[in-house]
């Protein structure tokens, strides 16, 4: 294991570095040397990239040792697409691998009825937060948080990782195809990608973060858990809580805050704010904050090989789940209640009424004066009133944090107009401004960004000829004109023959239409969750099935030679004697 990605430069970023890339690269063999790419999207992800893993295994070169898989030197993934990275290289690591007993125990654990179970018990119990930090130079005593996140992350731990560490990777006797591992996060010190990437070894520290954030420390590095990385980079937005560093990673190995805080590198951050950030606790989330696909990584380590005159890829493989197409916005209507009539100010009429009718009641209940209308009245009439007082002290706060903002206290000067306003307007107004806010935050801008990373994956020159491409929406029904078009495209290598060949049949287009439905989670439906599991994992499977033949395909009539490689071509038999079996039962391989 040698190669050791460079941290991003200031004020670049992977595409910037990407766009380099302008001259054309062609493989030295179709199926060399390999990167892989999981992406984010819950256990939809985590299924789907375990159903392409699964038939990467399936398929071999030279004979049945030599798989593709064999071929994966660079294996990148985010969110979801991490917790398949992780058991599979964690497993990898070990020695003694068997990948059949590794499929079995990641698609049972993938069921996720004993994963929630465990979530929930140990937020329920006290006595499962022990992790304990303390700090010698500030006299602090940092905990874990007990939160969902790091809920999840002990379950990861309990279930699937078994206390495993980043240090399993520093293994220079591991005899793995595995060169490099990434895990992508996203840090909000400074709203930046944050790799926790390793080649095996310790040196590699320095490609544990980002320019601004990187450990510098490996014996700290290698004793984070790989649990509370897999949870950092699964902790998708508005589901789940920021991790924090060094609180959350605190396990009974890793206590030492004073040395948890030293491994990391803050020279390159602002300067001005440099008394702030050294040394002080950090946010991280979710990867696909900034890159869903976990392209950036490859991207770079790519560009990183061209720029020492190394070797680069031959094949640049992404399995993904989502997509950049975006539904339109679709404003909330307005709510017909009995309080929707009401304004602002005839709530305080009537709140104020509240508080008189409680006065009058508690008087006539103490005085036994109309007690029987005393008492009907008094717990309606007293519960009115604590909202208001409430809303009133809610108020002063607001109206004192306003006072203080150049935007604030002209809403301030302007605010009798909202007052009149009636509830169901105000309702509508508010639920239509949160609503935009969510989608920009956790769908617009995510999907931006992976437009962009997207777009210069497909466009640039050095990665025309050596990417490969598996969506889990490939084949379904609404998808089908798209996939057509691009086959006619390119008529010179897909012809009406291999058109009919390729065509997926019904089936396969109703797995993929099932697959492609369920949502980002981290569990799935208790009643259908096995059958859509491993519909999702059949869809990787049949999918990459699909897109290696157009592969080879496009690499035959780039270089015909590739058309008398006996290899290559008795691969293509056995993809194409799939690909029938594929269309027939496509599950026949789950």
């Amino acid at each position: 294991m040698t190669a050791i990605n460079s941290l991003t430069p200031l004020g670049a970023s992977p595409v910037a570095e990407a766009k380099s890339n302008q001259e054309l690269v062609l493989p030295d063999r179709p199926f060399g040397e390999m990167a892989l790419a999981l992406s984010g999207g819950g256990f939809r992800a985590a299924s789907f990239s375990l159903g392409v893993i699964s038939y990467l295994k399936r398929c071999y070169l030279d004979n049945e040792e030599d798989t593709l898989l064999q071929h994966v030197s660079f294996l990148t993934s985010t969110s979801g697409g991490s917790i398949t990275n992780a058991a599979y290289s964690v497993a990898l690591s070990k020695g003694n691998f068997n990948f059949s007993e590794f499929y079995q125990n990641t698609r049972q654990f993938m069921h996720g009825d004993n994963l929630l179970s465990e979530v929930f018990k140990m937020l329920e119990n006290s006595e499962s937060w022990p992790e304990k930090g303390i700090s010698t130079k500030k006299n602090l005593k940092l905990s874990k948080s007990a939160n969902l996140i790091n809920a999840f992350a002990k379950a990861y731990d309990k279930i699937l990782f078994k206390g495993t560490t980043l240090k399993t990777y520093f293994n220079q006797n591991m005899q793995s195809h595995l060169k490099t591992v990434c895990f992508n996060a996203t840090e909000f010190n400074n709203g930046m990608a944050f790799r926790f990437q390793t080649n095996g070894n310790p040196d590699s520290v320095k490609t544990i973060g980002n320019y601004y954030l990187h450990f510098k420390d490996p014996e700290v590095a290698g004793q984070l858990k790989i649990s509370d990385i897999v949870a950092t980079s699964s902790c998708f937005p508005s589901g789940f809580e920021p991790m924090v560093y060094p609180n959350d990673y605190i396990h009974e190995d890793l206590n030492d805050v004073d040395k948890m805080l030293e491994a990391i590198n803050y020279k390159n951050n602002n300067p001005l704010k440099e008394c702030d950030i050294k040394d002080e606790p950090f946010c991280m989330m979710d990867g696909g904050i900034v890159d869903n696909q976990g392209l950036g990584s490859m991207m770079m380590e790519d560009t990183y090989r061209r720029d020492r005159q190394k070797k680069q890829f031959d094949l640049m493989m992404v399995a993904d789940v989502g997509s950049f197409y975006f539904d339109a916005f679709k404003m909330p209507e307005t709510t017909k209640r009995w309080y929707t009539s009401l304004s602002f100010n005839a709530f305080k009429t009537l709140s104020l009424v509240s508080f008189l009718v409680f006065g009058l009641s508690l008087y006539s209940v103490l005085l036994d004066w109309y007690k029987t209308a005393g008492l009907l009245l008094v717990i309606p009439s007293g519960f009115l009133s604590l909202i208001f007082l409430y809303l009133s002290q809610q108020f002063k706060g607001i109206k004192k944090d306003l006072e203080q903002d150049a935007m604030g206290s002209v809403l301030l000067k302007n605010i009798g107009y909202f007052k009149k306003l009636k509830l169901g307007i105000v309702q509508q107004m508010a639920a239509a401004r949160l609503k935009s806010v969510v989608i920009m935050a956790s769908d617009l801008f995510l999907k931006q960004i992976r437009r962009q990373y997207f777009n210069e994956f497909y466009s640039l020159p050095a990665y025309k000829k050596r990417r490969l491409s598996c969506f889990i929406y490939e084949f379904t029904s609404k998808h089908r004109d798209t996939r057509l078009a691009n086959l006619k495209k390119e008529a010179d290598i897909f012809d009406t023959t291999l058109m009919d060949i390729l065509d997926p049949g019904d089936r396969i287009i109703n797995f993929a239409d099932n697959a492609s439905a369920m949502g980002t989670t981290l569990w799935f439906d208790p009643k259908t969750g096995d059958a859509t599991r491993d519909a999702i994992i059949a869809c990787g499977q049949f999918t990459l099935c699909y897109n290696l033949l157009k592969y080879i395909y496009r690499q035959e009539a780039d270089l015909p030679e590739w058309k008398d490689d006996a290899k290559l071509q008795a691969l293509k038999a056995r993809l194409l004697d799939d690909w029938k079996q594929f269309k027939n039962k496509p599950d026949f391989l789950v």
